[in-house]
């Protein structure tokens, strides 16, 4: 499945919650588990680059070592940051029934990975 990074930002606490509910059946918590696993390996990537633009272009050290971006670099961070997001991974991600996996579910967290479920076909 193509996704971008973006989506993967904006899911992965989603996804988290739903890690953690344990009234699923195992089969269905296998597949969270894995789908969890691989979205981690890709947003570790994209952490990595994110330090990565604030140490090395965006950032100035401070003497604690730690790395603020000043006010004036924020707008190119941001731009950068957004073109990153854009970046389309694809993923062997395993879809997950509507009916079964939203029980426990806010709407928010519905919403956010809704790239993730498959509606039960009507007859």
């Amino acid at each position: 499945m193509k996704l971008t990074l973006k989506q993967l930002l904006e899911g992965s606490q989603s996804l988290s919650n739903l890690g953690e509910d344990k009234t699923l059946d195992a089969k269905l918590k296998y597949s969270i588990a894995r789908n969890i696993r691989l979205i981690q390996q890709e947003l570790m990537e994209y952490e990595k680059t994110r330090i990565d633009l604030i140490k090395t272009k965006y950032g100035i050290e401070g003497e604690d070592g730690n790395y603020t971006v000043p006010p004036k670099n924020t707008p190119a961070l941001i731009k950068e940051l957004e073109a990153l997001q854009s970046v389309t991974v694809d993923l062997d991600i395993h879809l997950l029934a509507s009916s079964a996996a939203c029980v426990n579910m806010s709407a928010n967290d519905i919403y956010l990975l809704d790239w993730m479920f498959v509606l039960p076909e009507e007859n």
